[in-house]
């Protein structure tokens, strides 16, 4: 006779009868579970525990997280307008500004002669009026309003996660901590990563291929897949997967908060970066709304979708004991939004406007579709498969001579 055993981890085990008051490893959590004797009468607990709250699939919160594609609409209005030309712009500036060009001139020819490096970026645009290159620019070049701008998005973004599913799902300052960590040890390790070589390599592999061809389309999109996507992806998601090598489980409502705050730390930071090195004093006042809105609420789409993934495979990654098979099942759980990722960076490179727009739906469709889908194997479980009848003797049913 076959025992049915559960853990307290959740999981079902099966054990032979005669394995009666002996004890079998749980093959989830690793745990030494009793078998027990199913004839004898369960004793009568001490203490009565109150039952475990149970999410109301019912509430209105559950489905606040669709408010995230709102996000898009800052994206959207930035792709549908003209190309904004940095390079006629700035030429432009020039001759707006002889004085200027005079200098940057001279400049250049003395350290030419003298051997020095280069003019650089921020000397360049501190040179005009205003530290700003010209009329569009938003931002002077040395400001530090983009941290402003960080700290909105991140409280905005942060205390509309608060309101996702069921109160109490996730500790509000539990989120606040991951978001911290990936937006800067997230950062600092992405850098670290880069720093090696290769990703960069890659990066500027799929920069390279500019032929209107399928084969240097697809060389692109490899490049920003495997040196953005997969490192950046692999960086944000690792906040969930230390956890998860700690209990041992996790939920997909703990895993989808998780995975938007180290999604929006690691949006912001980024966001940061960008305007400190490109925006400030170049660009308009709608590029820093598409980095801290629609890059932010991006990234966060795609770290939680990778999220949910790490729920369904994290038996198998408990049942593993090396790190380097741990970390190839977390392949698997990074397959999708390192690919949607490096997807939506190819084509905006290639000025692929209207794809680009549309992987940024499909991304929160996606995280819709595995989460409705796991909501709907909470609410109907799976039942466990009748057992297998006995093979029928023929030779018996055969009339007796």
């Amino acid at each position: 006779m076959v025992i049915e055993v559960k853990c307290p981890c959740g999981k079902k085990l099966r054990a032979n009868e005669s394995l009666i008051g002996q004890t079998i490893q749980c093959n989830l959590c690793r745990r030494e579970v009793l078998v027990p004797d199913p004839q004898a009468a369960p004793p009568e607990p001490l203490v009565k525990e109150p039952p475990a709250p149970v999410a109301d699939n019912k509430s209105p919160w559950e489905y606040v997280y669709w408010l995230l594609a709102l996000a898009f609409f800052p994206l959207a209005i930035t792709l549908a307008q003209p190309d904004d030309n940095i390079q006629r712009r700035y030429e432009k500036a020039l001759a707006d500004n002889p004085d200027v060009k005079k200098r940057l001139e001279d400049e250049k020819s003395r350290r030419e002669e003298a051997w020095e490096p280069p003019l650089t970026l921020d000397e360049v645009i501190n040179a005009f009026p205003g530290k700003k290159m010209d009329k569009l620019a938003f931002l002077p070049r040395d400001t530090s309003m983009h941290y402003l701008y960080a700290a909105l998005s991140s409280g905005v973004f942060l205390g509309l996660f608060f309101c996702f599913f069921t109160p109490g799902t996730a500790k509000p300052w539990h989120l606040v901590l991951v978001g911290l960590f990936t937006g800067t040890f997230g950062i600092a390790g992405m850098l670290i990563i880069h720093g090696v070589g290769i990703p960069t390599l890659l990066i500027h592999v799929g920069l390279m291929a500019k032929e209107e061809t399928m084969s240097d389309f697809l060389a692109c999109w490899a490049g920003f897949t495997f040196g953005v996507g997969l490192i950046e992806e692999a960086c944000k998601i690792f906040p969930l997967f230390f956890l998860l090598l700690c209990k041992k489980s996790l939920t997909w409502r703990t895993a989808v908060l998780w995975g938007l705050a180290s999604g929006v730390g690691f949006g912001v930071n980024e966001g940061i970066l960008y305007s400190e090195t490109f925006y400030n004093g170049i660009t308009s006042s709608m590029q820093y709304v598409v980095r801290f809105v629609s890059c932010v609420a991006l990234h966060a789409i795609w770290s939680a979708s990778a999220g949910v993934s790490l729920y369904h495979t994290q038996s198998l990654i408990n049942q593993f004991t090396e790190w380097y098979e741990k970390l190839v099942v977390m392949l698997r759980v990074l397959i999708v939004v390192m690919f949607l990722h490096g997807l939506f960076d190819a084509l905006l490179t290639r000025e692929m406007k209207a794809p680009a727009l549309l992987v940024a739906a499909a991304s929160i469709i996606w995280l819709g579709w595995q989460i409705e889908s796991t909501r709907k194997q909470e609410i109907n479980p799976v039942q466990p498969a009748a057992p297998a009848l006995p093979p029928l003797d023929l030779a018996s049913l055969a009339p007796q001579r």
